[in-house]
């Protein structure tokens, strides 16, 4: 990781959860700011952010944090932007910069663009990098090392110079930075993020009641990899989902005819299909997984804890091909492609209605979850995902 010496005065992050707290930690470990100013809702995250040393002053009031700064993060939902920007630009010095970390830049733009003057920059960024953790003790040093961050100008607010000294702070946390126009960006990340995240919280809805302890007993690490996103936090993927609602409703169509096909192949031709999707899924990375080979005959969740996962991995694989922008999350969701050699013509025969149920539940709450996202219905979206917060729970090992 670089190291370069104080390229900042004083830095404003606005919001200290995973992304901010982490940002702050590279910031002063490698002492890239003189002073780092932290702004949240939330006073005990303030309290908390200075005992770790990790800000020189915090306050609640975002205009209040930006003044003098010279660059400011905004890591917080995307449903704040625009009260955010109203309130802190009039107070943001001319020729500051101000950046973000949202994963929707069309919308991040649209967001913040109209409240800001001529002479301040708006730097829109995506940092490829994320957890199913969240809150400021989930920061770390290493979070965005050997990561992609997506940069997609706004015009009217776009500076050489700016650009540089956000790609310049991204750099000196271990990534690697690259321009993009935002509406191609929003395109990518709707198939290899956003609709993956609506997958795995679908899964995990999916799940008969009381199945997931049983099921748990059973997990492999590969298991836990597949259902790791359905952890996710869901205020922020709510935000998200109505923030790039067209684009993630195209890609979950997209998934749900290719995993339809899968479903409907004939056994041999769904065997060579899962095998040359495996040989895909190698070409990601994360290969050193244990793999599980073994399976009862009459293992009960054979159909919905190893052979769904496994079409659910090769359906995201044929139906979304840019995995060179792809995350962890989407290495996570396709880890069972590695394990396809469970699949054999014998289990798939003897689990084969057991296969077709699961897949149509599991189904079933995919199209739901889309349902809500094309009526732009955020308190039913949130309650999904805060259910399947709750399926994850029941899920995974303890």
């Amino acid at each position: 990781m670089a190291t370069n010496n104080s390229f900042l005065n004083q830095v404003t992050i606005i919001g200290l959860g995973l992304i901010g707290s982490s940002l702050a930690r590279i910031l002063r470990d490698n002492h890239l700011a003189r002073r780092i100013i932290g702004c949240s809702h939330s006073p005990e995250t303030l309290a908390k952010a200075k005992e770790l040393e990790l800000i020189d002053a915090g306050t609640l009031i975002a205009a209040d944090a930006v003044k003098r700064s010279e660059m400011v993060i905004l890591c917080t939902p995307l449903s704040t932007y625009s009260t955010i920007a109203a309130q802190i630009a009039p107070t943001l010095k001319m020729g500051a910069i101000l950046t973000d970390v949202g994963s929707v830049k069309q919308y991040a733009i649209d967001s913040i663009t109209p409240y800001l003057r001529p002479g301040q920059f708006f730097i829109p960024a995506h940092p490829i990098a994320g957890s199913e953790q969240s809150g400021i003790e989930a920061g770390n040093l290493q979070l965005f090392v050997d990561k992609k961050v997506i940069i997609t100008p706004a015009t009217g607010f776009h500076g050489k110079a700016a650009c540089d000294k956000v790609t310049h702070l991204w750099e000196a946390c271990g990534a690697s930075v690259m321009l993009m126009k935002a509406e191609k960006h929003d395109a990518i990340y709707a198939d290899v993020s956003h609709a993956i995240q609506m997958i795995a919280y679908a899964y995990a809805l999916s799940i008969e009641e009381g199945h997931a302890a049983l099921i748990c007993q059973q997990a492999d690490v590969i298991f836990q990899q597949f259902i790791r996103l359905s952890a996710s936090e869901p205020i922020m993927w709510r935000d998200i989902t109505i923030a790039n609602r067209e684009a993630i409703i195209k890609a979950i169509k997209h998934f749900i005819n290719e995993l339809r096909k899968l479903l409907s192949l004939p056994i041999t031709d769904l065997l060579e299909r899962c095998a040359d999707q495996s040989m895909m899924r190698e070409k990601l990375g994360n290969t050193e997984l244990p793999i599980k080979r073994s399976y009862s005959e009459d293992n009960p969740y054979f159909a919905s804890a190893v052979a769904l996962p496994i079409l659910i991995a090769s359906g995201a694989l044929s139906a979304f091909t840019d995995t060179d922008f792809a995350g962890s999350g989407f290495r996570s969701l396709t880890a069972p492609m590695l394990n396809y050699h469970a699949l054999t013509a014998t289990r798939l025969t003897q689990h084969q209605s057991a296969i077709h149920n699961a897949g149509e539940r599991f189904l079933t709450q995919l199209e739901q979850i889309s349902n809500a996202i094309s009526m732009g219905d955020s308190t039913l979206l949130a309650g999904y995902f805060t259910a399947a917060n709750n399926a994850h729970k029941e899920l995974s090992n303890h």
